[in-house]
């Protein structure tokens, strides 16, 4: 089976040698070379559904997802914007972006979760980059290949995940070159990153 935004079945293009990194995509063109094969496509809401039954799970609702991680070949838009619909609540969730296989750009995608109630960062070796509402820049969409982390805007283990990743201690500090250009990147005082966030927004609409 494969992940997608639609219940039904589809082509799926797979290269049967795992001579290459994309082994396996639902988004191809008439060129592919490689081999096809029919599949069934299932939603979100399908797979925690059919979790759920596996686990027997107890309740009416659908389990909640902890950790969505996408890495689809070009199917991640949809299936990121199909969140908002979802029966299923997710908490956060990671994808990756392939500017060598998506049809859409990475900017629609961050803006969309952003107005569905989801803050997206940019996953770097030592901090993760806020990208979301004022933070974006297309500085962002030039690699080929990227990763990104996204939570709940509002929720504190957003947070707490952002200091985890940054190895700090206590209340976020404000890194610099982490925020808007020439607004708080030398401005080491320690803030929470809601605080943080609201600092930089304020001072970049005066």
């Amino acid at each position: 089976a494969a992940l997608g935004n639609e219940s039904l079945e589809a082509m799926l293009a797979f290269d049967g040698g795992f001579a290459i990194d994309e082994l396996a995509t639902l988004v191809f063109d008439d060129s592919d070379a490689r081999a096809r094969q029919r599949v069934r496509v299932m939603t979100l809401d399908d797979v925690v559904a059919e979790a759920g039954r596996k686990l027997r799970w107890p309740r009416a609702t659908l389990p909640g997802v902890f950790l969505l991680k996408l890495d689809i070949e070009g199917m991640e838009p949809a299936v990121l914007r199909s969140i908002r619909g979802s029966r299923s609540s997710v908490k956060f969730v990671t994808f990756e972006y392939a500017g060598n296989v998506w049809r859409e750009s990475l900017a629609s995608v961050v803006a969309d979760l952003h107005g569905a109630g989801y803050f997206c960062f940019l996953i770097m070796p030592e901090r993760l980059l806020p990208v979301s509402g004022p933070f974006w820049d297309p500085i962002y969409e030039l690699p080929m290949w990227s990763n990104l982390f996204c939570g709940v805007e509002g929720d504190p283990d957003l947070a707490s995940m952002v200091q985890l990743h940054a190895g700090a201690v206590g209340l976020w500090p404000m890194l610099r070159r982490t925020y808007l250009q020439s607004i708080a990147g030398d401005d080491g005082a320690p803030r929470a990153f809601a605080e943080a966030r609201a600092l930089c927004v304020s001072l970049g609409d005066d």
